[in-house]
């Protein structure tokens, strides 16, 4: 039987903002089914209310004072330098990690602060925060040979496969679809290592709903000081990405066949308005 009996989906900047209009016009089934059928709640983040320790607090269930992540970047001993926060900074053990030393069997794909990977029992793909990365290169793979399946299998594994800093008149159109197009990727991802075994601890992260917040809240939310509205195809871009977040959930569950099933954020999302 293949699978994993603890099944955790991460969604990378999420929030209960859109996820419940969505939902109320039936265009998020499968998250419905598990509000419905499950429980769900409104969680404080942690301080700061940022990626990096949000996430590391996920993985260890201690705060940032106790797991010592605070932030992207983390000055150097005795020197003015910073240096890229990464996972040898952190001072507790990951449930993956405690799992592993009762010889579960456990994947982590795509979350932040697991690179450098952790010699794990079972595959770990790190996230993208250290080193800063569109994508991931044989150093983000514990096993290694992973990394050259998901290159002959799916063509790589990117987080935001476009450049982020000159932004002209196609850019959002074609973030868009990069995003709508990594969303189905890492859906195939994981479905293909669900099928490998029935494993004891299965986590993804998709990292597009935070994307997407980023750069189209301002076509999305009709109160922001810069909304614009004037193209439907980039006003519907959160919603699009939620949706395709949604039919991936529904997917990868019937994969999993999970005794046990977690939604997680780090943070929320809103205007600045």
């Amino acid at each position: 039987m293949n699978g994993s009996r603890l099944l955790v989906v991460g969604l990378d900047g999420a929030t209960w903002d859109v996820i419940f209009p969505l939902m109320a016009t039936g265009k998020l089934p499968n998250l419905k089914n598990l509000v419905q059928g499950g429980m769900w709640g409104y969680l404080n983040s942690t301080n700061p209310p940022m990626t990096l320790p949000s996430w590391s607090s996920m993985l260890t269930g201690c705060n940032p004072g106790k797991h010592a992540i605070f932030d992207f970047v983390h000055k150097k001993e005795k020197d003015w330098l910073l240096e890229f926060t990464n996972s040898t900074f952190r001072g507790v053990p990951t449930f993956h990690q405690i799992l592993s030393q009762q010889k579960g069997r456990v994947v982590s794909v795509a979350v932040p602060t697991t690179w450098p990977p952790q010699d794990i029992n079972g595959v770990v793909i790190s996230g993208f925060d250290s080193p800063v990365s569109t994508g991931i290169d044989r150093s983000f793979c514990n096993p290694q040979k992973i990394y050259d399946d998901i290159q002959q299998k799916f063509g790589g594994m990117c987080f935001a496969d476009f450049q982020e800093s000159r932004i002209d008149e196609e850019w959002h159109l074609h973030a868009k679809s990069r995003l709508l197009q990594e969303v189905d990727r890492k859906r195939d991802i994981a479905k293909w290592l669900l099928k490998k075994e029935r494993w004891d601890a299965f986590m993804f992260l998709f990292g597009e709903s935070d994307t997407v917040s980023h750069h189209f809240w301002r076509f999305y939310d009709q109160k922001s000081p810069r909304f614009d509205g004037h193209s439907p195809e980039l006003s519907s871009a959160i919603p699009d990405v939620y949706i395709a977040l949604d039919r991936m959930l529904g997917e990868v569950i019937e994969s999993a066949n999970p005794d046990h099933i977690c939604i997680c954020s780090d943070h929320g999302f809103g205007g600045a308005g």
